[in-house]
């Protein structure tokens, strides 16, 4: 057999090989949405790891933003979570990010939108300058319909220590759910950084008393509080 036969048949071998391979691949893909989706917690990790690592780009970004509207909910928080896997805490996300975040707080399903609020969280430090972000959770907030979510949203609110989200957490201090009005009781306690006594258990009428208390004591002091958040960002700024 001379040189040009074997080179013939190697370049055919090669081909079929490639061909197969993108085709095994198509049939059974190892993409992060597949892994994601794994009982193999360690395939998760990958996965999660995969699309973290290619969220710093336009294409990165728009993976992430296919997976997080996945039918599958387990595979759209994974995609979620790629956002902040392995950033340091209160690390801003880019306005992409942002965006796609934002679209996983108005998904039907409440676990994406409980996930989508943690990664909010997650990064974003207190009293961010950007307020974006924190009103995009002041508005899952009161929209959303499950406890779980609202309270994500509250102890988020308190962690940004976000004053314009004041009159709302008063008023889910008197929410059904006893673990709601004690998520917005820490909230508002966190903003204001004084304790009045709100228990979330407590009887009807203490909590009304305490309550009372609160939305008058706020209503004078709103304009401190106001000055307080312009100092700390002028602080940052580092401005006199």
């Amino acid at each position: 057999m001379n040189s040009r036969k074997v080179i013939v048949i190697v370049s055919t071998v090669a081909g079929v090989v490639v061909i197969a391979l993108a085709l095994w691949h198509f049939v059974f893909p190892s993409a992060p949405e597949v892994m994601l989706n794994s009982s193999n917690l360690s395939q998760q990790r990958d996965a999660v790891a995969e699309l973290s690592a290619s969220a710093d780009s336009a294409d990165g970004i728009e993976r992430i933003a296919v997976a997080a509207r996945h039918e599958n909910p387990k595979v759209a928080c994974g995609a979620l979570r790629a956002l902040v896997a392995g950033k340091a805490p209160g690390k801003p996300l880019p306005e992409p990010a942002v965006e796609v975040v934002e679209t996983a707080t108005r998904d039907s399903r409440p676990v994406v939108q409980l996930t989508a609020v943690q990664v909010l969280e997650a990064t974003t430090p207190e009293l961010p300058e950007d307020t974006t972000v924190p009103e995009i959770v002041l508005r899952t907030f009161k929209q959303a319909k499950t406890p779980d979510v609202r309270i994500a949203s509250a102890n988020a609110l308190g962690k940004f220590q976000y004053w314009q989200a004041m009159e709302p957490l008063l008023d889910a201090m008197e929410d059904d759910s006893v673990e709601v009005r004690s998520a917005a009781g820490m909230a508002v306690r966190r903003i204001l950084g004084l304790d009045y006594g709100f228990r979330a258990n407590a009887m009807l009428a203490d909590r009304q008393a305490v309550l009372a208390r609160l939305r008058r004591e706020w209503r004078s002091s709103r304009r401190y509080h106001e000055k307080y958040a312009e100092r700390v960002q002028r602080a940052r700024r580092g401005e006199q």
